[in-house]
């Protein structure tokens, strides 16, 4: 079977993980993940925290930006374009995301680009569908981080998800999947 074939199945088999935690479990969970991203190193020296509008079951990350907005630092939101690339917009205030490319809040077209020098002390906060002990994530397919994360090296990378959907047994990877240093989930917390 093909990578991407086992990653469907993958998918499939996570989403349903995690579809199956009460909303308010996956509520109280979203915000001990947002607690324990706040102790990190990569956050106490992060000017920039790029963030996700989390959809259907995700981890929220509110509680995370509301700390982010708190403390002073620049939070900003992906926006979706064409060929699976993404930029991040500043974003002050919830209120400033819509519905975009793919029904994801993403921010408006007033919010400002962050510029390319905003990513040398920034931290990107990746959701997934999956993701291992050893630094691979699965997302929905679109490739929309991989991306991203391959032309920002210097980017912290803290990868967040319920403990229902990390797999202890290395999930299949590709040659463009980018990994990430670290996963946070409401019971563990990786550093590789």
């Amino acid at each position: 079977m093909n990578t991407k074939a086992t990653k469907q199945q993958i998918r499939e088999i996570y989403l349903s993980r995690r579809n199956g935690l009460s909303p308010e479990y996956r509520t109280s969970a979203s915000r001990t993940i947002c607690d324990e991203i706040l102790k990190t190193r990569e956050y106490s020296l992060a000017g920039t925290v790029l963030l996700y509008s989390a959809v259907r079951s995700e981890v929220s990350l509110e509680p995370l930006f509301y700390a982010v907005i708190a403390s002073g630092r620049t939070a900003a939101f992906p926006r979706c374009g064409k060929n699976h690339t993404m930029e991040f917009r500043k974003t002050d205030s919830l209120s400033e995301l819509a519905p975009g490319m793919l029904s994801i809040p993403e921010p408006s077209d007033g919010c400002r680009v962050i510029e390319d020098g905003e990513y040398e002390n920034a931290l990107c906060v990746i959701p997934c569908v999956a993701a291992d002990v050893y630094g691979f994530r699965i997302g929905y397919g679109g490739g929309y981080y991989d991306r991203f994360l391959s032309r920002r090296r210097g980017v912290s990378r803290i990868c967040v998800c319920f403990d229902a959907q990390v797999s202890d047994k290395p999930l299949p990877y590709g040659a463009f999947d980018e990994r990430y240093t670290r996963l946070i989930t409401e019971k563990r917390k990786v550093f590789l």
